[in-house]
């Protein structure tokens, strides 16, 4: 889910189009591309971030010191703000397609 997630997030940009040819991608449809990318691209985060981000979490909490806390969560954001968003837009669109299947469904 999370390379789905990243691949989505990139996959138009005119770089990530230009690595996927250079990475041995032909022309094709559309979900052959997106299934080229998870397959291949060097993706910075390959498995469920969750864990590590409570373990920040817990080391957040811990922190005694109010501005060492701080940094520890403006760290957090900064370094974790793409992926997130990523994420976010991808549970989004997961949330649009089960209302449409949910309307199809009805008849609507």
């Amino acid at each position: 889910m999370v390379i789905d997630c990243q691949a989505w997030g990139i996959a138009f940009a005119d770089e990530t189009k230009a690595w996927a040819v250079k990475h041995g991608f032909t022309k094709g449809p559309l979900l052959g591309y997106i299934d080229h990318l998870k397959s291949n691209y060097p993706w910075p985060v390959k498995n469920d971030p969750v864990p590590s981000w409570r373990k920040r979490l817990d080391s957040l909490m811990a922190e005694k010191d109010d501005h060492l806390a701080l940094k520890k969560y403006c760290d957090f954001m900064r370094q974790t703000g793409t992926l997130r968003d990523q994420i976010g837009q991808g549970a989004g669109q997961l949330d649009g397609h089960i209302q449409e299947e949910i309307d199809r469904a009805r008849g609507k």
